[in-house]
């Protein structure tokens, strides 16, 4: 079970939309695929499930290439696009038996894949109500019921919780969840990015067709910045507190031009999250009075507008 990028690119005339991304989403992980509108997110889901073909590089699917076996992956691999594909006037019942039907399944075992399926993505009374009057929701969960349906491994979520409301969002979230304890492979392509820190292993960040990073979502979220402000008697020697309060991460000082009152923004400390006072005692050893210090945490959103910026 796994989502496999290889140096895909992909060209619309001469408009770059892909530029060489590679990455893997592994068994039983939920990977977070975040950038701004345009930046690629939906061209590289349409690649990965065959819509489209990329002009280099392949996509693997639990092994299977996309480019030569696209008939092999349609099982594998269920795609939920932003907006729905499903015909208004169906039922869900319907489609699922002619999936089934398609797929050469007998009536009974259609009928307990379906209850199965619908019954994993909260949907187990609608079977015979139309697509068309399911909400935005329901129908988002619907196409994931048909992916469990035919027992695909992966599943390619792109932009599902736009348009959704709190009840909507509510039993998405608890459908990504239960695929990930199933051990499915699970790409979530989104700029709604607290959704991200909240149901997410990895996040993946992608700009004008570029893959900018890709990094654990705890690595983020259980960084500490510190922030301390201080005074000297003396003139401040920014040397010296840069040298001292480099020990504990990456530091960005500023000093008032009376040289009397600093500041100092530690990134990335290397400590643990309450033992910032170690800072303060740090230099009150240089004759530094300790104005305010204070620690808090890098949400997902300011990482990545951070990243999208440098």
């Amino acid at each position: 079970m796994s989502i496999e990028f290889q140096d895909v690119s992909k060209n619309f005339g001469k408009f770059k939309a892909l530029d060489q991304v590679d990455f893997t989403v592994k068994e039983g992980e939920v990977v977070g695929f975040a950038g701004l509108n345009g930046a690629g997110k939906t061209t590289s889901m349409k690649i990965a499930c065959g819509v489209i073909n990329p002009s280099q590089g392949d996509v693997l699917i639990d092994g299977m290439s996309v480019r030569k076996d696209k008939i092999r992956i349609n099982g594998a691999v269920a795609w939920v696009p932003e907006n729905s594909l499903l015909d208004n006037m169906e039922k869900p019942k319907s489609i699922f038996m002619e999936v089934g039907t398609y797929l050469s399944m007998r009536r009974a075992e259609i009928i307990e894949r379906m209850q199965k399926a619908m019954k994993a993505v909260s949907l187990d009374t609608k079977a015979n109500i139309r697509i068309g009057n399911m909400s935005n929701g329901m129908r988002k969960r619907m196409h994931i019921a048909i992916g469990i349906f035919m027992d695909s491994k992966n599943y390619l979520l792109d932009e599902t919780f736009n348009g959704l409301d709190p009840s909507g969002v509510f039993f998405l979230k608890d459908t990504i969840r239960n695929l990930k304890k199933e051990g499915k492979s699970v790409l979530l392509s989104t700029h709604i990015l607290p959704e991200i820190s909240e149901l997410c292993d990895r996040l993946i960040i992608i700009n004008k067709g570029k893959i900018l990073d890709n990094v654990m979502v705890d690595d983020i979220v259980n960084k500490v910045t510190v922030e301390v402000s201080f005074y000297c008697k003396n003139e401040i020697d920014n040397e010296n507190i840069v040298n001292i309060l480099s020990a504990f991460g990456d530091v960005e000082l500023s000093i008032e031009e009376s040289k009397r009152y600093g500041k100092a923004t530690i990134k990335n400390y290397s400590g643990k999250k309450g033992s910032s006072f170690k800072v303060a005692e740090s230099l009150n050893k240089i004759q530094l009075d300790v104005i305010s210090l204070s620690e808090r945490k890098e949400e997902v959103e300011e990482y990545f507008k951070r990243k999208i910026s440098e």
